[in-house]
């Protein structure tokens, strides 16, 4: 069994596509051109149709169809044993990468942040009791979104042990 720990910030990807309006239209469609300019035309397909959309509607369509075509490649591939679904990420390759790319470019107009991932989870008891399940969200880095200080206790248990700077430790245990 293998076992990762994440944090950070997600947000519903339903969300994600309220917050598009038509004021972004204009954003989106430019930072789609520059990538497809990018990336190159092999795969601008999928840039193309985001390019050439009529309205926000379209564009909004165009993500959620990327999305569920992801999901249901997972579905015939047989992994829906699995508790984590690894949408795109950036270590996905080809097609996946220009669909987080896209993902991307339209955060940059929307958001002061590029999600690191979009995934979905299906299992609470692996995922943690607050994520939302068979939801897809965008991951958001912990590092990026949140800051750390220690508290006075924390501070004088550094001085205490003779260290700068006391770093907090995240892990994650699994029972059987």
């Amino acid at each position: 069994m293998d076992t990762w720990s994440h944090k950070g910030y997600l947000l519903a990807f339903s969300e994600f596509l309220e917050l598009l309006t038509p004021e972004h239209q204009q954003g989106v469609q430019r930072d789609a051109a520059l990538l497809c300019y990018r990336i190159g035309s092999s795969e601008s397909r999928l840039l193309g149709r985001v390019r050439h959309a009529k309205s926000i509607h379209q564009i909004k369509q165009i993500l959620s169809d990327s999305i569920q075509a992801k999901i249901e490649e997972y579905e015939s591939e047989g992994d829906e044993g699995s508790d984590y679904w690894p949408l795109f990420s950036e270590d996905s390759d080809g097609t996946d990468q220009t669909t987080l790319a896209l993902i991307q470019a339209v955060s940059r107009v929307l958001l002061p942040i590029e999600p690191e991932r979009v995934t979905m989870m299906r299992n609470g008891r692996t995922s943690g009791w607050d994520v939302p399940l068979n939801e897809v969200v965008l991951e958001f880095s912990f590092d990026a979104c949140f800051e750390i200080e220690p508290s006075e206790i924390g501070k004088a248990l550094a001085r205490a042990i003779g260290i700068d700077e006391l770093k907090p430790s995240e892990w994650t245990s699994v029972d059987f």
